[in-house]
């Protein structure tokens, strides 16, 4: 039997074996492509990609900005493809969100007011507007400090302090003031862990 006969037949038993896997969690072989040379078979078509839950995304996220000499267009194109429809299931990004909204409102309006997100400002229990915690927030939605000046660029001031403090658990960082009664908020502990259990 010449080589290219033992080639068709291998093709046309591992067609044979193809269906449905869903089952049985095997590979589907529908998508065998062979050559003449035996030793080679690649596998391509149907094959299931598993898309990422919340804690995959967020390490797809933290990686884009681990390489600091990549441009704001290429963190941009990153940080987009980490929650592609192709690679991230949608409540992935929204458990990733009320986690990270969670910790910007705490270290925005602290722990005894709310923050309104149609009018940007924190309200007290009673609906009375509040002054701003640690970080303001200006009338484009940027952080500001809380007396409204612009965000230090040393990174250490009160506002990104908090941030990082509130936050830290997320991104799975140590605080920088552990004592601090911004480290990990509790009224956070939730939502975090929702999304820092939401695997792959």
């Amino acid at each position: 039997m010449h080589k290219s006969s033992v080639v068709l037949a291998l093709s046309l038993a591992l067609a044979a074996c193809g269906g449905d896997d869903s089952a049985t969690g095997s590979p589907d072989l529908k998508g065998v492509v062979s050559t003449n040379d035996l030793t080679t078979t690649t596998v391509v078509g149907d094959m299931a990609v598993t898309k990422n839950g919340c804690n995959g995304y967020l390490n797809c996220y933290i990686g884009c900005f681990s390489d600091s000499t990549q441009t704001q267009a290429m963190v941009t194109q990153c940080t987009t493809d980490c929650g592609s429809a192709a690679m991230t299931k949608t409540e992935a990004k929204t458990k990733f969100s009320t986690a990270q909204i969670c910790s910007q409102s705490w270290c925005i309006c602290g722990a005894t007011q709310t923050l309104d997100t149609s009018t940007l400002t924190c309200a007290t229990g009673d609906g009375a507007a509040g002054a701003f915690y640690k970080c303001g927030i200006d009338s484009m939605g940027n952080f500001t400090e809380a007396n409204g000046s612009a965000i230090s660029s040393s990174g250490t001031g009160p506002c990104d302090t908090c941030l990082n403090n509130a936050s830290a658990s997320l991104f799975g960082q140590s605080c920088p003031s552990p004592s601090s009664v911004d480290c990990n908020p509790s009224v956070c502990t939730a939502s975090v862990n929702a999304c820092l259990n939401d695997l792959p």
